[in-house]
C-alpha cells in the first residue's frame, strides 16, 4: 500500500497565523521529501475571488450571495486541490469550507444550506483550528494587509475581545481534540 494523498486545512480567526503555519508545514514536508502545496482562501487571483475582493473593499452583497461566491471560489480551485493531494502529495489549505460554515452560521444562515454549497468538494483529512484571542491577533496585524480589514468581517462586528467567529460558533461546529500543541519552525 502506497502513501495516501492528504488534505490538511488550517483554520482560525483573522491573523491567527494560518498563513505562517501553512508555510512552515509545507516547508517541513518538502524537506522530508513529501511534496506539499499551499492554497489560501479566499483566492483573490481567480475571477470569483476578484469579485469577493471588491465586495470586501466596500461593495456589499447580501450574506447568501457572499457565501455562494466563497463556495464558487473553492470550486474554482477544486481540480488543483485534487491534483495537489494525489499520489502521496499533501494539499495544505489556509481556510476552506469550515470558514464559510462558521461565518455563515454567524450570519444566520442554515448549516444545511451552507453544506450544500460545498457538496462534492474535496474533503479534508485533518482540520487544525488555531485558537487565539482576536484581540491578540489584531494587535500584531500589519496595517492594510488584507482587503477585509475594517469591512465585512471587521473586528468590531464579531471579533473584538473574543476568539472571533470560530470561537463564537464553538461547540456548534468544532470538537476540541487537543488543548495546546506547540508548533516550531523545524
Amino acid at each position: 500500500m502506497g502513501i495516501q494523498a492528504v488534505i490538511i486545512v488550517i483554520e482560525g480567526c483573522d491573523q491567527a497565523g494560518k498563513q505562517t503555519q501553512a508555510g512552515l508545514l509545507a516547508g517541513a514536508l518538502n524537506r522530508k521529501g513529501r511534496k506539499a502545496r499551499v492554497f489560501a482562501f479566499p483566492d483573490y487571483t481567480t475571477p470569483v475571488g476578484k469579485m469577493m475582493k471588491k465586495q470586501l473593499e466596500g461593495r456589499g452583497f447580501e450574506p447568501r450571495v457572499f457565501h455562494c461566491l466563497a463556495a464558487a471560489n473553492r470550486w474554482e480551485k477544486a481540480g488543483e486541490i485534487r491534483a495537489a493531494s494525489s499520489g502521496g502529495s499533501v494539499a495544505i489549505l489556509d481556510r476552506y469550507r469550515q470558514s464559510n460554515m462558521v461565518y455563515g452560521v454567524l450570519n444566520g444562515l442554515s448549516r444545511r444550506w451552507l453544506a450544500g454549497l460545498d457538496a462534492g468538494l474535496p474533503r479534508a483529512d485533518v482540520v487544525i483550528l488555531l485558537d487565539i484571542k482576536q484581540k491578540e491577533a489584531f494587535r500584531r496585524k500589519p496595517s492594510g494587509r488584507d482587503p477585509s480589514s475594517g469591512t465585512h468581517h471587521s473586528p468590531s462586528r464579531w471579533q473584538q475581545n473574543t476568539g472571533g467567529p470560530p470561537r463564537q460558533a464553538g461547540g456548534r461546529l468544532w470538537t476540541r481534540r487537543a488543548q495546546r500543541t506547540r508548533c516550531t519552525a523545524g
